[in-house]
């Protein structure tokens, strides 16, 4: 490989996304679009090797472009694909990137692999759109969530998660967190519907290796991130200051008690969120 060749930039989205990857992964890139992701994690050391993904050609021969004019064809394996149905336990991958779908759409793609025995140790997600449905779903397949990132980009809002297949210090995952992977602490499910997350208490604590444990009802973590909750993420206080403001509005314009009802419960929840991790901050 080139290394004197330019290193491509990545958005701040996309940054955070890449920043997730265990450095040496191999990695499958679903969805690679233009393929620089999948380029930016070879260049620096992040994938040894990088199947990069696509449902569409067009996408898919601009990657294959790409991917020539930086000279990674050695490393980087391009394929037309719907989600992750040519991905095979051969390739032997470590970590799928999904970025830029929905959840629902993720979710499919993770159950379908699933469905055909395929079973990845670590996703990064960056879902568009349907969050909890995405963070429910990872949580009743066995997953956890292990980082979490949001990221405020030409005013969109954007989670980043990593999630890694088995519970907390099992022999699956091999019984250990490092520190990068546990930045913000780790979670279990509880049968009381609610997620304890251990997060970083006062300086004195952090020192001396000590973790606080917060209680998060299940329906916050679902909707907004166990992790970005516990760490009272600055970007995510900033997406529920203005949700609240957006959903106000919305209340403030539907005249019918009875047609406001699901407007009503997200309203609340965004609300009962804010103020419980938020407010006094």
């Amino acid at each position: 490989m080139d290394k004197k060749k330019k290193t491509i930039e990545l958005s701040a989205r996309l940054s955070a996304v890449a920043g997730m990857v265990t450095p040496g992964s191999r990695v499958a890139d679903v969805g690679c679009d233009h393929g620089f992701v999948s380029i930016f994690l070879v260049q620096n050391g992040l994938a040894s090797h990088v199947t990069a993904m696509d449902v569409r050609q067009g996408p898919l021969s601009r990657a294959r472009e790409h991917v020539q004019q930086y000279g990674l064809s050695g490393y980087i394996d391009l394929r037309l694909s719907d989600g992750l149905s040519l991905l095979t336990p051969e390739d032997k991958t470590d970590c799928v990137i999904l970025a830029g779908m929905g959840g629902r759409l993720m979710q499919r793609i993770i159950a379908d692999a699933l469905a055909k025995g395929l079973v990845i140790s670590q996703y990064v997600l960056q879902p568009q759109s349907e969050w909890a449905v995405l963070r429910r779903f990872l949580r009743e397949a066995g997953y956890r969530i292990v980082q979490e990132e949001m990221v405020l980009e030409d005013g969109k809002f954007y989670p980043v998660m990593k999630v890694q297949r088995g519970a907390a210090g099992s022999a699956e995952d091999g019984g250990t967190d490092s520190t990068e992977d546990s930045a913000a602490g780790s979670t279990e499910d509880s049968a009381a519907g609610s997620t304890e997350v251990s997060a970083k208490g006062s300086a004195e604590e952090t020192a001396a290796g000590r973790s606080v444990p917060v209680e998060i009802p299940q329906e916050m973590a679902d909707a907004f991130g166990p992790l970005l909750l516990a760490g009272r993420h600055s970007v995510l206080g900033i997406y529920l200051e203005q949700e609240i403001q957006k959903y106000d509005r919305i209340l403030g314009q539907i005249a019918a008690k009875d047609e406001n009802m699901e407007a009503a419960r997200r309203s609340r929840l965004l609300k009962e969120t804010y103020e419980r991790f938020f407010w006094g901050k």
